[in-house]
């Protein structure tokens, strides 16, 4: 997702849990601390593995942070949404629900580590206040 913020180490993290066989979600289970909840990709796990994704989840105990590394197979589950799809366009979602359907999602929890989606002016204004007091606290 190219407008959330994140630290560094999720990435290392992501990159060095990956699984290639599988997709690999980064999600966040720290849910008291979500931003905008209603806004959330909501993601129900069993395990490490995503059983369920969307934002009306309501039964769920992480978030999508948006941060994937995808096999390739990603291509034909979205081709799969995407023609099971009558108005002709799918999500990203789409797809992951048919492969989560599949048990090839898993879920990679980012611990303590930070992001912040940044859709909205108030959004931004959060995730500046966050930054600078991580970064306060990193000089002291």
């Amino acid at each position: 997702m190219s407008d959330h913020l994140f630290d560094n180490a999720i990435v290392d993290l992501l990159i060095d849990s990956a699984n290639p066989r599988f997709l690999n979600i980064a999600v966040d289970r720290k849910l008291d601390l979500i931003y905008d909840l209603d806004d959330a990709m909501k993601v129900q796990t069993r395990g490490n593995r995503i059983a369920a994704i969307g934002k009306n989840l309501r039964d769920y105990d992480a978030i999508d942070i948006g941060l994937f590394v995808c096999p390739l197979e990603i291509f034909d589950y979205l081709e799969r949404a995407k023609s099971g799809n009558h108005q002709s366009d799918c999500s990203l979602a789409d797809g992951v629900r048919l492969m989560a359907r599949d048990n090839k999602v898993r879920a990679i929890d980012i611990g303590e580590s930070w992001w912040q989606d940044v859709d909205t002016p108030q959004m931004l204004q959060h995730a500046e206040k966050q930054m600078a007091k991580g970064m306060r606290s990193a000089l002291t």
